[in-house]
């Protein structure tokens, strides 16, 4: 909700309008502030099957992001071509 705000004021809407916007996510929000446990407890049951794909997709996205930055393609090897070599 807070982020809704600021975004509609620097986008230049006027308060009244932001407030009607926001007003029918009011109940919402207090409800999941209310029984915030219950609604993690239920997200985690239903995401346990996938946890370790959550577990490291943050680490991949933070080695695209760093590569991106140091102007490397991820995953294009430069130093070698090869790691096995055949006979």
């Amino acid at each position: 909700m807070a982020l809704k705000w600021v975004g509609n004021l620097l986008g230049g809407k006027s308060s009244h309008r932001t407030r009607c916007e926001l007003a029918h996510a009011a109940p919402i929000v207090s409800d999941y502030l209310l029984r915030w446990k219950k609604h993690v407890q239920t997200l985690a049951e239903r995401l346990r099957g996938i946890r370790p794909i959550l577990e490291i997709l943050p680490v991949e996205m933070i080695t695209l992001a760093l590569a991106a930055l140091a102007g490397r393609e991820a995953g294009r090897f430069e130093s070698a071509t090869k790691v096995t070599t055949t006979e």
